[in-house]
């Protein structure tokens, strides 16, 4: 009897031990996945440290983090803690194997920080003449911020993302059914792959890039001749 005590509190134990070592290799990245993270650019990274505890390491990698990005947003679109507080969600936390201290990476793939992409609004210009009024740039009824935010996207992901986080109406692809006024529509364009091309102001037939500041005639016409997909969009 007192040997098979013994022997199930030695099954008892090894297997206890075991389950810790598995927890405890959770806990840690991989030092490859730590090098890629840190020497690729492809990342945004920070660390941060603390003796004893686990939640001061995160906060403090976590600010640490926040300041690497809005330095590399000088001039673009994250330019405070609220746009950062809508990154929070997708930034990723990984204990770092190191003696005496505990020690957290936060890090987030640049291309998740799509707001912090190039491509700023290019406001129309405006040609003087004489014995002619000024002719005033055609006001928007969707925000400059979400405009700002949509000239900046990659991608049909990025742009759709965006129309849904700020409630606009959005058709199919290449229709303007449900649009009583068609003109009032923003039109996105995208190549067959996806990738955003332009982004139209709204009008009738001639439209301006927001993007490039270009004004593109017949834009339909334009368009389908690169085989190009047109979303059209407006606020409710």
């Amino acid at each position: 009897m007192e040997r098979t005590n013994n022997m199930k509190k030695l099954i008892f134990t090894t297997t206890a031990l075991l389950l810790m070592s598995l927890l405890n290799a959770q806990q840690y990245i991989t030092e490859e996945r730590e090098i890629e993270i840190k020497t690729t650019e492809n990342y945004y990274w920070a660390e941060g440290q603390h003796q004893n505890n686990e939640d001061e390491a995160k906060s403090i990698a976590l600010g640490l983090l926040g300041e690497e990005i809005l330095k590399d947003a000088v001039n673009k679109s994250i330019k405070n803690e609220e746009d950062l507080k809508e990154l929070e969600m997708s930034i990723h936390f990984d204990r770092i194997q190191q003696d005496g201290t505990i020690c957290v990476l936060a890090w987030i793939p640049k291309e998740e920080v799509f707001v912090t992409t190039r491509r700023p609004i290019k406001k129309p210009i405006v040609k003087i003449e004489e014995d002619k009024p000024v002719e005033q740039p055609k006001e928007v009824n969707v925000t400059d911020i979400v405009l700002q935010k949509l000239t900046q996207c990659n991608n049909y992901k990025e742009v759709n993302k965006i129309i849904k986080q700020n409630g606009l109406i959005r058709g199919e692809f290449n229709s303007t059914e449900g649009f009583a006024n068609v003109g009032q529509c923003i039109i996105a364009v995208f190549s067959s792959d996806g990738i955003l091309q332009a982004l139209l102001d709204k009008g009738d037939k001639n439209r301006i890039d927001l993007i490039s500041g270009e004004t593109i005639n017949d834009f339909e016409s334009y368009y389908r001749n690169k085989n190009y997909n047109l979303l059209y969009f407006q606020q409710k």
